[in-house]
Protein backbone atom coordinates (compact mmCIF):
# COMPACT_ATOMS: atom_id res chain seq x y z
CA UNK A 1 0.00 0.00 0.00
CA UNK A 2 1.41 3.13 -0.95
CA UNK A 3 1.17 6.36 1.15
CA UNK A 4 -0.08 9.83 0.03
CA UNK A 5 1.99 13.05 0.39
CA UNK A 6 -1.48 14.56 1.37
CA UNK A 7 -2.05 15.28 4.88
CA UNK A 8 -4.81 13.96 6.64
CA UNK A 9 -8.00 16.00 7.19
CA UNK A 10 -7.69 16.12 11.05
CA UNK A 11 -3.63 17.02 10.52
CA UNK A 12 -4.50 19.66 7.92
CA UNK A 13 -7.11 21.37 10.77
CA UNK A 14 -4.65 21.09 13.07
CA UNK A 15 -1.93 22.91 11.17
CA UNK A 16 -4.12 25.43 10.04
CA UNK A 17 -5.58 26.33 13.38
CA UNK A 18 -1.73 26.46 14.93
CA UNK A 19 -0.73 28.86 12.37
CA UNK A 20 -4.35 31.04 12.88
CA UNK A 21 -3.02 31.25 16.58
CA UNK A 22 0.63 31.67 16.04
CA UNK A 23 -0.78 34.91 13.49
CA UNK A 24 -3.06 36.41 15.62
CA UNK A 25 -0.65 36.05 18.94
CA UNK A 26 2.28 37.53 16.77
CA UNK A 27 -0.64 40.64 16.02
CA UNK A 28 -1.76 40.88 19.66
CA UNK A 29 1.80 40.92 20.86
CA UNK A 30 3.40 43.68 18.62
CA UNK A 31 4.01 46.66 20.18
CA UNK A 32 3.22 50.28 19.43
CA UNK A 33 5.68 52.40 18.51
CA UNK A 34 3.97 54.67 16.28
CA UNK A 35 3.84 56.50 13.36
CA UNK A 36 6.23 59.38 12.79
CA UNK A 37 4.34 62.30 11.71
CA UNK A 38 7.44 65.69 11.79
CA UNK A 39 7.87 66.63 14.78
CA UNK A 40 5.07 64.26 16.45
CA UNK A 41 4.94 60.78 16.73
CA UNK A 42 1.44 59.04 17.48
CA UNK A 43 0.63 56.01 18.78
CA UNK A 44 -2.18 53.93 19.92
CA UNK A 45 -3.47 51.93 23.08
CA UNK A 46 -4.74 49.01 21.71
CA UNK A 47 -8.05 47.50 23.39
CA UNK A 48 -9.54 43.59 23.17
CA UNK A 49 -13.00 43.66 23.70
CA UNK A 50 -13.63 47.07 23.57
CA UNK A 51 -15.85 49.39 21.73
CA UNK A 52 -15.33 53.50 21.43
CA UNK A 53 -18.34 56.19 20.33
CA UNK A 54 -17.30 59.20 19.14
CA UNK A 55 -18.21 62.96 18.85
CA UNK A 56 -17.65 63.02 15.26
CA UNK A 57 -16.96 60.18 12.77
CA UNK A 58 -15.24 59.62 9.53
CA UNK A 59 -17.11 58.15 6.82
CA UNK A 60 -17.43 56.31 4.88
CA UNK A 61 -16.05 53.32 6.94
CA UNK A 62 -13.48 51.20 5.17
CA UNK A 63 -13.74 47.15 5.14
CA UNK A 64 -10.12 46.04 6.35
CA UNK A 65 -8.36 43.01 6.85
CA UNK A 66 -7.28 43.34 10.58
CA UNK A 67 -7.76 45.77 13.72
CA UNK A 68 -3.95 46.65 13.02
CA UNK A 69 -4.57 48.66 9.67
CA UNK A 70 -7.76 49.92 10.81
CA UNK A 71 -5.14 51.32 14.01
CA UNK A 72 -2.69 52.33 11.39
CA UNK A 73 -5.05 54.46 9.43
CA UNK A 74 -6.21 56.18 12.81
CA UNK A 75 -2.69 57.21 13.32
CA UNK A 76 -1.70 58.66 10.13
CA UNK A 77 -4.87 60.76 9.97
CA UNK A 78 -4.18 63.81 11.95
CA UNK A 79 -7.83 64.22 12.43
CA UNK A 80 -8.55 60.46 14.24
CA UNK A 81 -8.53 60.43 17.97
CA UNK A 82 -9.51 56.84 18.20
CA UNK A 83 -10.93 53.67 16.50
CA UNK A 84 -12.84 50.85 16.93
CA UNK A 85 -12.38 47.14 14.60
CA UNK A 86 -15.17 45.22 14.03
CA UNK A 87 -13.49 41.42 13.99
CA UNK A 88 -14.64 39.19 11.10
CA UNK A 89 -15.90 36.84 14.15
CA UNK A 90 -18.10 39.84 15.57
CA UNK A 91 -22.08 38.21 15.98
CA UNK A 92 -23.76 40.79 18.30
CA UNK A 93 -25.47 42.64 16.14
CA UNK A 94 -27.33 39.59 15.41
CA UNK A 95 -29.30 38.53 11.74
CA UNK A 96 -27.37 42.09 10.93
CA UNK A 97 -23.99 41.52 12.32
CA UNK A 98 -22.30 40.57 8.81
CA UNK A 99 -22.60 44.41 7.85
CA UNK A 100 -20.23 45.21 10.55
CA UNK A 101 -17.25 42.39 10.02
CA UNK A 102 -13.85 43.83 9.13
CA UNK A 103 -15.31 47.83 9.33
CA UNK A 104 -12.59 50.23 10.66
CA UNK A 105 -14.84 53.00 12.56
CA UNK A 106 -12.39 55.95 13.29
CA UNK A 107 -13.25 59.22 14.96
CA UNK A 108 -12.73 62.12 17.05
CA UNK A 109 -13.57 63.38 20.77
CA UNK A 110 -13.92 59.82 22.58
CA UNK A 111 -17.80 59.89 23.68
CA UNK A 112 -18.15 57.05 25.71
CA UNK A 113 -16.00 53.64 26.41
CA UNK A 114 -17.45 50.50 26.69
CA UNK A 115 -14.58 48.26 28.05
CA UNK A 116 -13.97 44.69 28.14
CA UNK A 117 -17.48 43.47 27.41
CA UNK A 118 -17.50 43.56 23.60
CA UNK A 119 -16.08 40.65 22.06
CA UNK A 120 -15.66 40.77 18.63
CA UNK A 121 -14.28 44.43 18.42
CA UNK A 122 -10.86 46.31 19.36
CA UNK A 123 -10.96 49.51 19.92
CA UNK A 124 -7.60 51.99 20.72
CA UNK A 125 -6.92 56.34 21.49
CA UNK A 126 -4.22 57.73 20.40
CA UNK A 127 -1.61 59.76 21.80
CA UNK A 128 0.90 61.88 21.27
CA UNK A 129 4.47 60.70 22.17
CA UNK A 130 6.91 62.75 22.92
CA UNK A 131 10.26 62.28 21.76
CA UNK A 132 13.20 60.14 23.46
CA UNK A 133 14.75 62.42 25.93
CA UNK A 134 12.03 65.07 26.38
CA UNK A 135 10.17 63.04 28.33
CA UNK A 136 9.19 63.34 32.46
CA UNK A 137 11.27 62.22 34.30
CA UNK A 138 9.37 62.54 37.71
CA UNK A 139 11.96 64.74 39.33
CA UNK A 140 9.47 67.84 40.72
CA UNK A 141 12.19 69.75 41.58
CA UNK A 142 13.79 69.97 37.69
CA UNK A 143 10.46 70.99 36.76
CA UNK A 144 10.22 73.58 39.19
CA UNK A 145 13.77 74.80 37.80
CA UNK A 146 11.94 74.90 34.28
CA UNK A 147 9.47 77.67 35.47
CA UNK A 148 11.48 79.50 37.16
CA UNK A 149 12.71 83.25 36.15
CA UNK A 150 15.82 83.48 34.39
CA UNK A 151 18.69 85.26 37.07
CA UNK A 152 20.19 88.11 36.12
CA UNK A 153 23.39 88.34 37.11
Amino acid sequence: MRTSPILHPRAFIVVVAFLITLFSAAQAQEDDEGLDHGNEARGSTWEPNTSLTFQRYFEPFPRLRSARACRDRCVTDRRCTGWTYYDPNFREAGDQSYRLQRVCVLGAGVKDRKFGNRPGRTSGVVRIEEPPGEQDNGDYRQRREDYRSPRKD
